[in-house]
């Protein structure tokens, strides 16, 4: 009988892992893919930050806060993978935009997630000066200079090895197809029809979260996303040196990271919600994409792409 079993081998699961493994508790993680952080993880764009670009949500705000004081406070002076600390930048080309931008920082200093010495609403000059490539159509934006960035998959398999050597169980190919209550645990049922009994179960199966969740015969959300493609770029011509955001009130939302690697990724998501198993199969026009990069960084070199994620 385990106390607990985690449920996703990518970024969250092991973090939970390795937390869970400071304790004296008997913990299973269970991976259904042949390697970890081999799906939202391998796509993600890496970067930890103090709750800089969200909505209004505040449960989801002092989360964030909460984890970015984890990672500055506790896991990056006890892990050594790749990490860069960075400039982040959400612009602004209206007046609506910088009118949004100043509610989400006066939002984010009243509720104590930031302080004034970690963001700031500056103008179009000290915008231009710290990014002279972007848009000259940019009035503003809101920058923080207290972000990171990660190599996501580096940090995974840090936080498994640290697990692991503190008697986590780690299980490759191990896909759930069925969770039974039986009141005083979780009788769970792989693929290969192999059964493991668990007091706790933690859900971090990521975009299959939903999935999860309705095996256990609970039904409390069904997950949404949105389209999005990741586009990646050599930088060889240093078009930007820090993370840019761009949420706009049209159709797109855009993002730009340089990578630890040297590379730049630029991510251009639809704002509309989509069902996960409709998301792949609807596409985003790539001259619309190239027109929202070209608005954003007119000297962007979009021919130097070396990959789509």
């Amino acid at each position: 009988m385990y106390d607990i079993t985690i449920i996703g081998g990518g970024i969250i699961g092991s973090t939970i892992a390795y937390r869970l493994s400071k304790y004296n508790l008997k913990v299973l993680l269970l991976e259904k893919n042949s390697e970890f952080a081999s799906e939202s993880t391998k796509g993600c764009s890496g970067i930890i930050s103090n709750a800089f670009n969200l909505d209004q949500d505040s449960i989801k705000i002092n989360l964030v806060s909460l984890g970015y004081k984890i990672w500055t406070n506790e896991i990056f002076r006890i892990f050594i993978f790749k990490k860069r600390k960075t400039r982040m930048m959400s612009i602004a080309l209206n007046d609506n935009e910088l009118h949004e931008l100043q509610d989400l920082y006066n939002r984010l200093i009243a509720q104590g997630v930031c302080s004034p010495t970690d963001i700031k609403i500056s103008g179009r000059d000290e915008i231009l000066f710290n990014e002279p490539k972007l848009t000259n159509n940019c009035i503003g934006g809101l920058i923080s200079n207290s972000s990171w960035v990660i190599n996501p998959i580096e940090a995974t398999n840090e936080f498994l090895r640290n697990a692991k050597l503190n008697n986590v169980e780690l299980r490759l190919n191990s896909n759930v197809t069925e969770i039974n209550n039986k009141k005083d645990h979780f009788e769970i049922t792989l693929q290969t029809f192999k059964k493991i009994n668990s007091r706790y179960i933690i859900n971090c199966a990521g975009a299959y979260a939903s999935d999860i969740e309705n095996l256990i015969g609970l039904y409390d959300f069904n997950l949404l996303t949105k389209k999005f493609e990741y586009r990646i770029f050599k930088n060889d011509d240093r078009p930007i040196e820090s993370i840019i955001f761009h949420n706009n009130n049209s159709k797109f939302n855009s993002f730009f990271v340089p990578t630890l690697d040297g590379n730049i990724i630029s991510a251009v998501s639809e704002k509309t919600l989509l069902k996960r198993e409709d998301s792949d199969v609807v596409e985003i026009n790539n001259n619309e994409v190239y027109q929202t990069i070209s608005e954003l960084i007119p000297k962007f070199n979009t021919d130097k792409l070396t990959g789509i994620l």
